[in-house]
């Protein structure tokens, strides 16, 4: 069970558990070329053993015509395999998403693989709506999905007129 989340960064007490599970956050989050605003939340059991993370970038889009809109993309989400199907993965989503909607973003974005099946039915269990993605031109296609989690109080769901 989760015993709490906290938002963590380079040099916290909890950054070593990031170093050791995903590197890959690590480089991004400490890339001083990357102009990501990162949010990185960890969650441990009662023991302040880690269970695992997720990572958003939220910030404004600062380009084209919608340059000042705040955007929000879910980086990463990672639940040690002893602590999955366990509420964990939602109660790190949902902080995620929270913290993009209190920043103001319309919704949060990410991808995934069609074949991640496990991940599908785990985002669709928290909300999401999906969009398949394939390039053709490409010359190893790549087939995903656009994951998309629009926030409730931007996005209220309206009743079509009736005649």
């Amino acid at each position: 069970m989760t015993q709490g989340i906290t938002q963590t960064q380079p040099g916290d007490k909890l950054w070593g558990y990031i170093e050791r599970h995903s590197p890959q956050t690590v480089q991004y989050m400490t890339d001083p070329s990357d102009d990501g605003d990162y949010r990185c939340f960890v969650a441990v059991d009662e023991h302040d053993a880690f269970m695992g993370l997720c990572v958003v970038d939220i910030g404004r889009l600062g380009f084209g015509p919608l340059a000042d809109q705040t955007v929000a993309c879910l980086e990463n989400i990672l639940v040690l395999e002893g602590h999955r199907r366990r509420g964990t993965g939602s109660a790190l989503l949902q902080t995620a998403l929270a913290a993009a909607w209190e920043l103001g973003s319309a919704h949060v974005w990410w991808t995934v693989e069609y074949e991640n099946t496990g991940a599908i039915g785990f985002y669709l269990a928290n909300g999401a709506v999906f969009i398949a993605e394939e390039d053709p031109d490409s010359e190893a296609p790549e087939r995903y999905y656009t994951v998309v989690i629009p926030n409730p109080k931007r996005h209220e769901t309206t009743q079509m007129p009736t005649r």
